[in-house]
C-alpha cells in the first residue's frame, strides 16, 4: 500500500544552469584553457626571451670585433718601437686613458655577454661563446696587422735592422693577452662548467694577463725591442 497525505512530495531538482539567448550553455573560462591574457603571456615570454638573447649575442659579437680591432690598431695601448730608421724611436700611446679604459671595458662586458641570456626559456649557447672567441682572436690580430702595415709598409724609409726588428715580436707581445682571451673563450665553451664560471673565467684570465703585460712592458720588453735583435 502507498501512504497518502504524508505531507511530503517528490520534486525534480531545479537546474541552476543559465542559457544564453539562443538556448546554448556557455563554456566556462576554465574549459576554454584559462585566462586568455595568461595564455598569451605563457606563449609570448619564451619568444621574447629568445629574441632578447639572440639580440644580446649579436650586439656582443659586433662589440667584440670593433673593440678587439681598435685595441690592435692602437698596439694594445702600449708605447711601441718604430722599426724604421730616421723616425722617433719610441712611439707614445696615441689614445687617451679614457678611450683605452672604454675599449677594455667594452671588450670585457661583450665577452661575458656573448653567450646570451640565462633564462628558463633561453639558456646560454656554447656556440655563441666559441664564435665570440674566434672574433676576438681574429679581430685583435687583424688590428695589429693593420697597425704594423701602416707603420712599415707605406713609406720608403728603410728599417733599422733586417726583418724590421722588432716588428714581429713586438706585435706578438702586444696582441698576446687578447688573442689568448679568444682562445680561452673557445676552450671554456666546451667545458661542462656552470655558466657563471664560463662567462667570467676567460675575462678574469685576460685581466690577469693584461696586468702581467703592463708590468713587464716598460722595464723588460720595451728595452729589448729598442736594442738590436738577439
Amino acid at each position: 500500500m502507498t501512504a497518502k497525505g504524508s505531507g511530503s512530495s517528490t520534486r525534480a531538482p531545479s537546474s541552476s544552469v543559465h542559457h544564453d539567448d539562443e538556448g546554448h550553455v556557455p563554456t566556462p573560462p576554465t574549459a576554454r584553457g584559462g585566462d586568455p591574457a595568461s595564455a598569451w603571456t605563457r606563449s609570448a615570454l619564451p619568444r621574447l626571451a629568445r629574441a632578447a638573447s639572440a639580440a644580446l649575442t649579436a650586439v656582443s659579437l659586433v662589440t667584440l670585433a670593433v673593440s678587439a680591432s681598435l685595441l690592435g690598431v692602437g698596439s694594445g695601448a702600449l708605447r711601441h718601437v718604430d722599426p724604421q730608421a730616421g723616425a722617433a724611436l719610441v712611439f707614445p700611446v696615441a689614445e687617451s686613458a679614457a678611450t683605452v679604459v672604454g675599449i677594455l671595458a667594452s671588450l670585457a662586458l661583450a665577452a661575458a655577454a656573448c653567450p646570451g641570456l640565462t633564462t628558463r626559456w633561453s639558456p646560454p649557447r656554447r656556440g655563441a661563446q666559441a664564435a665570440g672567441g674566434v672574433v676576438v682572436a681574429l679581430g685583435t690580430w687583424l688590428g695589429h696587422a693593420v697597425s704594423r702595415a701602416l707603420s712599415t709598409g707605406y713609406t720608403d724609409t728603410p728599417c733599422r735592422y733586417d726583418g724590421c726588428w722588432p716588428s714581429t715580436p713586438q706585435t706578438l707581445a702586444a696582441a698576446a693577452p687578447t688573442v689568448l682571451l679568444g682562445v680561452a673563450m673557445v676552450v671554456v665553451a666546451c667545458l661542462p662548467w656552470p655558466w657563471a664560471v664560463r662567462r667570467w673565467a676567460p675575462v678574469l684570465t685576460w685581466v690577469v694577463l693584461l696586468g702581467v703585460q703592463r708590468a713587464l712592458w716598460e722595464p723588460v720588453l720595451l728595452p729589448l725591442f729598442v736594442g738590436p735583435p738577439p
